[in-house]
């Protein structure tokens, strides 16, 4: 299980959801953070009700969630027509946020957010390059080490900035509810514009968590327990942008102390979002990596034509897949809610209380005797 937790790292703390929670910073202020983590946090038991469904449902040889898969599986179970219509539009959906993944994640960073400079993060970005052709994706042990090193630099930076966390965390909570004046450019942004930033990035990061699935991992003796784990990793995914934005904050004030450890962190994240970028490009129908990469370089070069020719038309498009995701998510879980409960009904008896467990769930996904 702590195994499956580093090895998701990689994916919750991606470049791309870095640069959208610098994004949203730079739009609505440090209190960002505050509304984001709430509303995340309201995320955390549907997350795992997702995926514990899933658990249940998908077949042996699948790994990621599949909405469509989802809802098909979910009315034939109860007998129900099947909705080819709906069932195309979860699948329409679920390819939109694939693509996000897809996108380039400078494009919907501000022009004006000040990084930690061009050349920096190109270097960064080609040494995260070098590193990944030593990095099987194969092997969940390497990723769980690269994950490991990323906490232990977390760790450093957190000790290093100590006497900086305390007014980072005091602007982020005044910030949030608009209690302190203008102080630089990541507060004062407005009430409405913080409200919106935390509502509008916890339903991305939501989306990117369920959309793309864990894929694989331990085996685990009732669906319950595949809920519990995506649980626990989105939990840990969600602690760790806070620690990060915290960081960034400290940055901000303090920029001369962070020089290095802001190039080691972006590192970091970049290596991390090659290999989301990767496993994006793995979903595409297809088994010859140069179809694959085919896509993935269409993808990225529609993406850079759509931001230049629309510009604001384009970042509407991002968040409004990302929203239609966390939407599409929604559906999924108040249409099947009650097979949840009863999955967890089955969960106490057969493994708490070790009695007749639900007559009409299967035994599948019990331990053996």
């Amino acid at each position: 299980m702590g195994q499956a937790l580093l090895a998701s790292i990689p994916a919750g703390v991606s470049s791309l959801s870095w640069w959208m929670l610098l994004g949203m910073m730079a739009l609505g202020g440090a209190g960002c953070l505050l509304w984001y983590a709430l509303f995340s946090l309201m995320w955390i038991r549907p997350i795992g009700a997702l995926s514990a469904l899933w658990a249940y449902y998908r077949a042996p040889g699948e790994g990621e969630i599949c909405f469509s898969a989802l809802f098909t599986r979910s009315r034939s179970r109860r007998s129900l027509a099947p909705a080819p219509l709906r069932a195309g539009l979860l699948a329409l959906i679920q390819a939109g946020v694939l693509l996000c993944l897809l996108c380039p994640a400078g494009l919907i960073l501000p022009r004006s957010l000040a990084g930690p400079g061009l050349r920096t993060a190109v270097g960064c970005l080609l040494a995260a390059a070098v590193v990944r052709l030593f990095l099987p994706s194969a092997r969940r042990r390497a990723w769980a080490v690269a994950s490991v090193l990323f906490l232990a630099v977390l760790a450093a930076a957190l000790l290093w900035n100590l006497p900086n966390l305390i007014p980072a965390f005091k602007l982020v909570l005044q910030d949030a509810v608009q209690c302190s004046s203008f102080l630089f450019a990541l507060s004062g942004a407005g009430l409405q514009l913080v409200l919106r930033g935390g509502g509008q990035l916890g339903a991305g990061m939501v989306s990117l968590q369920t959309a793309p699935g864990s894929g694989g991992g331990p085996w685990l003796p009732h669906p319950v327990c595949a809920g519990l784990q995506a649980q626990l990793q989105a939990l840990l995914s969600l602690l760790l942008h806070l620690l990060l934005g915290l960081i960034f904050l400290c940055a901000q004030l303090v920029p001369q102390r962070n020089v290095w450890l802001q190039v080691l962190l972006w590192g970091f994240l970049c290596l991390f979002g090659i290999e989301r970028f990767l496993q994006a490009l793995r979903r595409f129908p297809g088994a010859s990596r140069v179809r694959r990469a085919a896509a993935g370089l269409c993808s990225l070069l529609g993406w850079l034509l759509l931001e230049r020719l629309c510009g604001g038309v384009f970042q509407a498009a991002f968040w409004g897949l990302l929203w239609a995701g966390s939407l599409g998510t929604a559906g999924l879980l108040l249409g099947d809610s009650g097979w949840y409960f009863a999955l967890l009904e089955d969960y106490r008896d057969a493994l708490l209380w070790h009695v007749q467990p639900h007559p009409r769930i299967s035994r599948q996904h019990r331990p053996p005797p």
